[in-house]
């Protein structure tokens, strides 16, 4: 009897690659070519934002904001955040401001469920390149996406 079952097994194996594959009913696949960009336009924190990208792009700028803070006082809290030792430590599905200069402010928001402690200066690398990327002349505005599921966000803020 296993000798049956081993030569079953043998011509299945034999003749399944030969049937030929069910067919589509006529739909077409999306080509990468199909795909335009996400946009947004709304107001985010009381900022007029218009983005562009994908939810995995790494840098988002807000555009067109005449509320957006000064890249000056990003820089000083920025630096600020460069040279503090140790961990900054956000809760779990919750926004914490890190820094408050002049109408300045660098926002942590975890959206783990879980705490984040990422080091405090690796924040300021984040939020040093939404300033590379995101300074616009008069004003400066955006956030960066990290890999572990925190955001950055460079914004206006109050102290």
């Amino acid at each position: 009897m296993p000798s049956y079952l081993f030569k079953m097994i043998i011509i299945l194996l034999i003749l399944v690659p030969l049937i030929p594959a069910a067919r589509d009913s006529g739909r077409t696949a999306l080509k990468p070519s199909n795909f335009g960009v996400l946009n947004y336009q709304g107001t985010l924190q009381g900022i007029d934002v218009d983005l562009n990208g994908t939810i995995e792009s790494k840098t988002q700028c807000c555009t067109g904001s005449s509320t957006a803070p000064s890249p000056a006082a990003i820089l000083k809290a920025i630096n600020w955040l460069l040279g503090v030792p140790g961990d900054c430590w956000a809760p779990a599905n919750s926004c914490v401001q890190l820094s408050c200069t002049s109408d300045s402010a660098i926002v942590l928001c975890n959206t783990n469920s879980n705490s984040v402690d990422p080091s405090c200066p690796s924040l300021g690398s984040l939020a040093q390149d939404v300033y590379s990327s995101c300074t616009n002349g008069a004003g400066i505005c955006g956030s960066q996406v990290d890999s572990n599921c925190y955001e950055i966000t460079n914004e206006r803020g109050s102290c």
